[in-house]
């Protein structure tokens, strides 16, 4: 994880001389919005000192998976892109979404392959995540050992349109994690959502329903252990619980 930071000003030194949330020679940082929000938040005398303001969770993203960010965000989780910046000369376009009731976007940034150095590619990263989401957790939805859930955000939003969340995981079978006691019709909820990057979404939303194999295996302890899946499990111990799991 890489902390940016970003001001108009020096604590000792007052107001900057140099062009701010532009990186050299000209690729946007921010979008406008999120300087917008700096300007709001300066008028309202709520930047003081050291203090610091979320303004963006950033990841890279391959040209493949840029393609399907909007139909993921916009259509499905029901994001609204805030900003599209691209620009052919520097070679590279960022795309930020906001989540309702949400002040934090979340940008993905994509470049050529060429300009990410070594084999180690950001589309071999995502292939690599949605394969272990897909070994662990696709058709398994209370398996919760895969070990990449983690590397996630959390969004917290009650004016989410969480049906149709639900609906667009459903029709399209988005990886997902369940737990029981979520609410729902089947005593289940959502737990974790996965993006097309391979990033994790921690849905903290007021479901009402959750995805109808959330439901199927809600209440059975038996099926939601997953048996068919080597990975939930891995062996007991003398309590009945794993002793130790490799993901």
């Amino acid at each position: 994880m890489i902390l940016e930071l970003t001001s108009k000003k020096s604590l000792s030194l007052g107001e900057t001389q140099r062009a701010i949330h532009v990186a050299a020679p000209s690729e946007r940082r921010m979008s406008k919005r999120a300087i917008a929000m700096v300007a709001e938040l300066e008028e309202k005398s709520s930047l003081s000192g050291a203090s610091l303001t979320p303004l963006s969770v950033n990841r890279a993203v391959s040209t493949a998976v840029l393609a399907k960010l909007d139909d993921f965000y916009v259509t499905g989780m029901g994001t609204k892109k805030v900003s599209e910046d691209t620009d052919a000369a520097n070679g590279y376009t960022r795309k930020c979404y906001l989540w309702p009731g949400a002040e934090v976007e979340n940008c993905f940034t994509n470049r050529d392959a060429s300009q990410t150095k070594g084999d180690w590619k950001v589309e071999d990263f995502e292939n690599m995540l949605n394969t272990v989401h897909k070994n662990i957790i696709v058709g398994h939805p209370y398996c919760g050992l895969d070990k990449w859930e983690d590397n996630h955000y959390a969004i917290d939003s009650m004016s989410a349109d969480t049906s149709k969340i639900i609906s667009y995981i459903d029709k399209n079978s988005v990886p997902h994690i369940c737990e029981s006691g979520g609410g729902g019709s089947g005593g289940s909820g959502l737990h974790y959502i996965i993006d097309p990057t391979g990033w994790g979404i921690q849905a903290d939303l007021g479901f009402s329903t959750g995805p109808s194999d959330c439901s199927s295996f809600a209440g059975n302890f038996s099926r939601r252990l997953q048996g068919g899946n080597p990975a939930c499990s891995p062996g007991t111990c003398g309590s009945g619980q794993p002793a130790a799991v490799i993901v």
